[in-house]
């Protein structure tokens, strides 16, 4: 699962205890955390070669769920 950063640091902002820091410093956080890991010279974080995708930025929890299911639906059938 992914989604845009900035959809990210909105997200985290919102579950964050009322009134600590700010949405500005919470995305740039997620980026900078972001950036760390692609980066970091041992087991960078990337897709696995066989990873299904799955951008989450414009979809709600229950879309996310569907989504997953139509995956594991048509991953279960197997190749034609």
């Amino acid at each position: 699962l992914t989604a845009s950063p900035e959809e990210r640091g909105r997200r985290r902002f919102r579950e964050s205890p009322q009134g600590t820091g700010s949405l500005e410093g919470t995305l740039a956080e997620v980026e900078r955390r972001d950036r760390r890991d692609m980066e970091r010279p041992a087991s960078p974080l990337k897709p696995a070669p066989d990873a299904i995708l799955i951008d989450t930025t414009l979809l709600s929890a229950e879309e996310v769920v569907k989504e997953l299911e139509s995956h594991i639906h048509k991953k279960a059938q197997g190749p034609p």
